[in-house]
């Protein structure tokens, strides 16, 4: 493996480490991932609700609203229409959910078995046979402009709910809520399908309330040398539509005609403010009977949300909202009033309401299967999910929060990601995503539990099938990569299920380092799955060759298509040729150090550094550590096979058990008690039979290059 730390520049470094005061190795971290930037840091140091963007921003999820609450008013029957992926399943349930908790008559459908991804003409005749008024597709549909015009010619709107890139036209839907279409307003596009399912949920509750359309204005007053500013925002559904300031100079009386405009705009509509005491101290007495007798005091309203928060200033949540302290802070508190109003009316009656803790779970599960980036507001979002998740879960995830014996205070994404998310995803890739969809939406804890039990029963045949599959497909991919110079890996067998491509695309990607087609060949169903190293995008790929696919979508990094048998010849030569123009990928994995730490800097605290920055994810995973000059005290190779090695390493005073999965080969190297090592690696608590283990997961490891330095070898270590 190649070892990579980028030089940082010494007044750089500095200087942002005394701007956010951040300690040297959290400060090395960040700006090595290019976390520079106030608006970056903020989803890391301030991880609160109060953060998050306005969802009225989103395109088309207003229009769209609308047309479910004529389906209520009109009694209309709604289809949702998902995928059989973790975000189409949980975004399936997440609809299903929120459409019969509004009393409407709902139906829902998924592929199954090994139908085609998103709506087909098939899928489309049976849906018109039900005489379903409304198809909602989510997780899916961007794509579908022939079925979606089908459903139009009879009368049938559809609502598209989907987070997949746009490659072509867009459908003739009533509404598309999709944040990557071009002109989107909303400040982030990396969202997936059910937290875009979550943000209609909010969307549905104001539409539901008396703040609909209804204006409000919020003020903060500031004092100046001799003159008072006071800042002004109209809201309108959440967003701003006007804004004014008004400058009160001190000794200077307002004019009957000022005083009566100035009167008739903060009168024209409810006032809320933040401390209302504070606010009405800060004008003098000739200037308060302006102000309307009844104000809306957002700091005691928000305290039944969260104390802590309302514990503070207005000035100091500011504050620390910008992390920069500025000359011209003072003139951001009203936009910081502005998030804070929206917060209170998003989530001050939804929070106490069960339904939406209930959306925020599926969200949680579904952003980190769907490997979103955990950055910007999903970092807040499955933050507060995994809290609900470990404090009070639903009937449908504890027998499988049990079944882990993982202590429910101690969820996070990666126990997620392994423990949880594996027994749904082997619902959809066995061809059964309806189990998982009925696990979801189950509000009995017998038939949860009968349905959690088969979901793991899946899993364990996910992976036998899977394992089948790699003894298969691996002779295939190296044949592949010599094939194509190491660019591209095309493996294509008649005895791979279709529920597998991606997953072994992935995992052939990830251990032969070029980018990977996996495709389950039948007569009847030849679909496929790619997986893209970084800087190649998938969807592009795809594009190159759409003239040969039936349909094909996807994300950045991972797509999946459909194609006719007789076209598998003439997509992979066109395939190869356009994986020539692109530039090669190393074949040598990489490691990009984000912290190198001395043997002084190596205790406890770098677990707490590392725990900071989960939630883990995409554009966020663990830490990678470099130190020389550990001394190993113990080795050991363990597995069925010996394949592994553990470790137990010392720095000073400090001891920790190490691992290193498939590490035999590094006993080759003379390893022995008291010899020193250098080691890239990550931290990581685990725990067993509810104990917390702590220890290092080592990525690579080599003699130490200091070793002239340090104390003689003892005795070689017998390893078992």
């Amino acid at each position: 493996m190649k070892w990579r730390k980028s030089a940082l520049p010494k007044i750089e470094y500095h200087q942002f480490q005394s701007t956010f005061a951040l300690d040297p190795i959290t400060t090395a971290i960040c700006m090595r991932r290019g976390l520079t930037s106030a608006d970056e840091l903020r989803f890391f140091l301030r991880q609160e609700l109060y953060l998050l963007h306005n969802p009225f921003l989103i395109n088309h999820i207003e229009r769209g609203a609308q047309r479910i609450l004529t389906a209520q008013r009109r009694g209309e029957a709604v289809l949702v229409f998902g995928d059989r992926d973790v975000d189409g399943m949980a975004s399936t349930a997440l609809m299903v959910e929120l459409l019969t908790n509004m009393g409407i008559k709902t139906h829902w459908r998924v592929p199954m078995r090994n139908e085609p991804y998103g709506l087909t003409q098939q899928v489309m005749k049976e849906i018109l046979a039900k005489k379903i008024d409304l198809i909602i597709t989510i997780d899916c549909g961007i794509h579908n402009r022939a079925e979606i015009a089908e459903a139009q010619r009879h009368a049938v709107d559809t609502i598209v709910i989907d987070h997949h890139n746009v490659t072509d036209a867009l459908p003739p839907a009533y509404a598309i809520i999709n944040p990557k279409i071009a002109g989107s307003r909303y400040p982030t596009s990396e969202i997936c399908g059910t937290m875009l399912g979550y943000k209609l949920a909010l969307v549905m509750g104001i539409m539901q309330s008396s703040l609909y359309n209804s204006p409000h204005l919020l003020a903060v007053a500031r004092r100046a040398p001799q003159s008072l500013a006071i800042d002004i925002y109209k809201i309108c559904n959440l967003s701003v539509v006007e804004r004014y300031n008004k400058i009160l100079i001190d000794n200077d009386t307002l004019s009957s005609k000022a005083q009566s405009s100035f009167k008739q705009l903060l009168h024209s509509y409810p006032l809320y403010v933040y401390n209302a005491d504070s606010f009405l101290k800060l004008l003098r007495p000739g200037y308060t009977q302006v102000i309307p007798s009844t104000l809306h005091d957002l700091q005691p309203a928000l305290a039944t949300l969260d104390s802590q928060l309302a514990a503070r200033s207005l000035y100091e949540i500011n504050r620390e909202r910008l992390l920069v302290p500025s000359v011209h802070a003072d003139s951001q508190e009203i936009e910081t009033l502005h998030l804070l109003y929206n917060y209170w009316h998003l989530f001050g009656n939804s929070m106490q309401e069960p339904q939406y803790g209930s959306y925020l779970e599926l969200a949680t599960l579904a952003t980190v299967a769907d490997m979103m980036p955990m950055r910007n507001e999903n970092r807040v979002l499955v933050k507060e999910g995994l809290r609900r998740l470990a404090r009070a879960p639903s009937i449908r995830f504890q027998h499988l929060l049990r079944e882990s014996k993982v202590p429910v205070n101690s969820i996070n994404s990666r126990y997620l990601s392994f423990n949880i998310i594996p027994c749904f995803n082997a619902a959809g890739r066995r061809g059964v995503p309806d189990r998982a969809i009925k696990l979801l939406l189950a509000k009995d804890q017998k038939h949860a539990q009968e349905l959690s039990a088969e979901l793991i029963q899946l899993n364990h045949e996910r992976r036998n099938i899977c394992h089948q599959a790699m003894q298969i497909a691996l002779p295939l991919a190296y044949k592949s990569l010599e094939r194509y110079q190491r660019r591209l890996v095309v493996v294509v067998h008649s005895e791979i299920e279709r529920g597998v491509t991606g997953l072994l695309a992935s995992q052939l990607m990830e251990q032969l380092h070029a980018t990977t087609v996996v495709i389950s060949h039948t007569t009847e169903n030849t679909s496929g799955s790619l997986r893209t190293v970084a800087a190649q995008r998938a969807t592009e790929i795809l594009q190159h060759c759409a003239s040969l696919l039936i349909e094909w979508g996807g994300h950045d990094r991972a797509a999946g298509f459909q194609i006719a048998p007789v076209k598998l010849a003439p997509f992979e030569q066109q395939l190869a040729n356009y994986m020539q123009q692109l530039p090669a990928a190393s074949s040598v994995p990489l490691l990009e150090i984000d912290a190198e730490l001395p043997t002084h800097y190596f205790n406890e605290h770098i677990f707490e550094i590392a725990q900071w920055f989960e939630p883990y994810g995409q554009q966020n995973q663990p830490p990678l550590f470099l130190t020389r000059g550990l001394e190993v005290q113990e080795c050991w190779l363990f597995g069925k096979e010996d394949q592994h090695l553990k470790l137990l390493l010392q720095a000073g005073e400090y001891r920790v058990p190490a691992i290193l999965w498939n590490g035999a080969d590094h006993t080759h190297s003379p390893l022995r008690r008291g010899s020193y090592i250098d080691a890239i690696y990550r931290v990581e608590i685990s725990y067993w039979l509810h104990q917390e283990q702590r220890r290092l997961v080592i990525s690579d490891m080599q003699p130490s290059s200091s070793s002239s330095a340090l104390p003689p070898k003892r005795a070689a270590i017998p390893l078992r």
